[in-house]
């Protein structure tokens, strides 16, 4: 039997090399277009997705008959997919809440809830914050002087601010919440004022602001004992039992 040159048998395995390089370059370049395809693709629809969260654009078969607010946006918050942030005791007198059901945008069915409320809204990712505006009322009654906003920043223990914070004002209904970066604004009485900051998870703070104080930043105390009573469920928190 006739025996291969050991130098052919070099120039064969030198032959393969070449052959496998030349085969993983073809791999790693067919890898590299479908990464790029792939992620061009993630792109698109992450930016579908993100204008889909719109609720100007975003619609829901909805409808409601004779319930109470609170009610009808809990409703809402489990049929939409959107968290809805609003104070509680704020909304619990109104009742009698009826709309008729057919598909709607988010924000055209928020919009007929709240009719006749002192309520508007933003949305801020996939929350809704309901926000309580001030009406203006035509009476034969002389109105107290008004005070320019007192203005301020809401802060932790850490001083990081705090999104959400209620502000009410002592003994009435008016109030407002912090925005994202932990800001508020608020119109006083000209005798001013008693400020209740009350937050879940932090010891509310009464802050009493006088007529000629026109800005007050305030930093909340956590409080573990009440962490530790709270379970968070959907629609808000609740104590455990």
């Amino acid at each position: 039997m006739q025996k291969r040159p050991a130098f052919a048998r070099g120039n064969h395995f030198v032959s393969w090399k070449g052959q496998m390089n030349t085969y993983f370059y073809k791999i790693m370049k067919i890898s590299f277009y479908c990464i790029a395809v792939l992620l061009t693709t993630v792109q698109v629809l992450m930016a579908e997705i993100g204008r889909a969260q719109d609720i100007r654009d975003t619609r829901i078969n909805f409808g409601v008959q004779n319930i109470s607010l609170k009610e009808a946006l809990q409703k809402l918050q489990k049929e939409s997919g959107y968290n809805v942030f609003y104070l509680s005791p704020r909304v619990v007198p109104y009742k009698g809440i009826s709309v008729s059901k057919q598909s709607r945008t988010i924000q055209e069915t928020l919009e007929l809830l709240l009719q006749g409320t002192p309520f508007g809204f933003r949305q801020e990712g996939k929350t809704i914050i309901l926000l309580e505006q001030q009406q203006n009322t035509v009476s034969n009654s002389v109105s107290p002087a008004i005070l320019p906003p007192v203005t301020g920043k809401v802060t932790d223990e850490k001083g990081e601010a705090l999104p959400g914070v209620s502000v009410v004002l002592q003994g009435t209904q008016q109030g407002t919440i912090t925005d994202e970066n932990g800001n508020y604004h608020l119109v006083i009485p000209e005798n001013g004022a008693t400020l209740i900051f009350s937050f879940v998870g932090y010891i509310n703070e009464e802050v009493s602001v006088t007529a000629n104080q026109t800005t007050l930043n305030i930093s909340l105390k956590s409080d573990t004992k009440a962490l530790e009573e709270v379970v968070v469920v959907g629609y808000g928190v609740q104590k455990k039992t």
